[in-house]
């Protein structure tokens, strides 16, 4: 009886241990990867402060959120971020949005003569450029914005418990 309960206190530790270890490979070893894969793309590594991370090393993804220092020094907010099949860090993407003005059609308020026969053809063709300007600035918009969706529908997807 004396020995069966060291025995068996031994080989509780042992299980526990390796329970333990296991434990820890499956759970945390990949939240500390998806941390150096991050920080290694960030102007301040060391200021990264991360939350809601979702890692899924069977299906080869993770994302979660990241607040770091930018380069003048502070803080840029939480941003989503995921790590793609191929290992790669995408961030939600920031793209400036460009302000489309409006084209206007120049009428007789606009201190002109629209009647002068030389200038009419000239307003004609400025419109039809800006115009053009104009389109091509809401396709930029569009494009802008639905790549914003994109990544964030695919982060809600894979992070649905994330918190901003």
């Amino acid at each position: 009886m004396n020995k069966i309960l060291p025995t068996a206190i031994a080989a509780t530790l042992t299980i526990l241990l390796i329970g333990g270890g296991i434990f820890a490979y499956m759970e945390i070893y990949p939240t500390y990867k998806v941390k150096e894969l991050v920080k290694a793309v960030l102007k301040d590594p060391n200021s990264a402060e991360f939350s809601s991370i979702n890692a899924r090393p069977k299906a080869g993804v993770a994302c979660g959120l990241v607040n770091a220092k930018n380069s003048l020094g502070g803080y840029t907010g939480a941003r989503e971020f995921i790590i793609l099949e191929n290992g790669k860090v995408a961030f939600q993407p920031e793209a400036q949005m460009p302000q489309c003005t409006e084209p206007r059609i120049p009428s007789n308020s606009d201190n002109r003569n629209l009647s002068d026969v030389f200038e009419y053809p000239q307003l004609v063709a400025r419109y039809k450029v800006q115009q053009a300007e104009y389109m091509s600035c809401k396709k930029i918009q569009e494009g802008i914005l639905a790549e914003q969706k994109a990544f964030l529908d695919r982060f809600s997807t894979l992070c649905p418990d994330a918190k901003r």
